[in-house]
């Protein structure tokens, strides 16, 4: 055994009820240093939390190596050492209004087509257009088709794709006044959702189905028709 260790700490060593403590942490002797690893592995906490719950209890010589070739030898350790904790999920603030933030995104390809799909987050209410491009020019084309049916809204939520991040494109949404908000990855739950709905019918014909809206959507029209009215003038000055 080396003494050298032991040495160094000398002046910090006492013993209580037969065992040997360096402050307040047990040395184990080599004979059941096994048995406490076995036991901080246990639930396989990861390297940083055996080494955390032995500091705070036990030590002997090179203790930190050997909780170190413990975790290296471990598979299951191995498997989930670089699995990253999920982040949790923040839940988009309900728009008080219908068409004051609706969400944009590229479904498909699906039969050959591209579709673009517009939620409206209030209502969750779904529009979509089959797209010959997916352009930033195409993608504001049909925007404006839409403004000029529903009127201009607040804010446009989309991610990074690069027809939603040209300059074009942020040029069309800041002269109509509206705010872009985007996100890192095409993962909207609600656009996900609808998605799965594309699929052709008994007939045969392509379509896309519709959910009814929640009865707080049933103003959507009404409150649509006085959104359009107020925004009249930047709508006119855009489009």
């Amino acid at each position: 055994m080396q003494l050298h260790p032991y040495l160094s700490r000398r002046a910090e060593l006492t013993i209580e009820s037969g065992c040997v403590l360096w402050g307040n942490r047990v040395i184990v002797p080599p004979q059941g240093r096994a048995q406490v690893i076995a036991e901080l592995h246990e639930a396989y906490p990861g390297i940083s939390r055996m080494k955390a719950l032995a500091r705070g209890y036990v030590w002997w010589p090179s203790m930190d190596r050997e909780l170190e070739d413990a975790v290296k030898k471990c598979q299951q350790c191995q498997l989930h050492q670089k699995a990253p904790a999920e982040a949790p999920l923040h839940p988009w603030e309900w728009p008080g209004q219908p068409w004051s933030r609706v969400h944009i995104d590229y479904a498909g390809p699906y039969k050959g087509h591209m579709y673009l799909v517009v939620i409206d987050a209030h209502c969750k209410w779904m529009d979509v257009h089959i797209m010959q491009s997916t352009t930033s020019a195409a993608t504001i084309v049909k925007l404006r088709e839409i403004f000029a049916t529903h009127g201009l809204l607040e804010t446009i939520v989309s991610d990074n794709g690069p027809n939603f991040t040209s300059a074009e494109f942020e040029n069309f949404l800041s002269k109509n006044g509206i705010k872009h908000t985007k996100y890192r990855h095409t993962i909207q739950l609600q656009m996900d959702r609808r998605s799965e709905q594309l699929e052709p019918s008994k007939k045969g014909e392509r379509r896309w189905k519709r959910e009814p809206c929640k009865t707080s959507c049933h103003v959507f029209c009404s409150s649509t028709e006085q959104h359009h009215t107020r925004q009249q003038g930047l709508h006119q000055r855009s489009c």
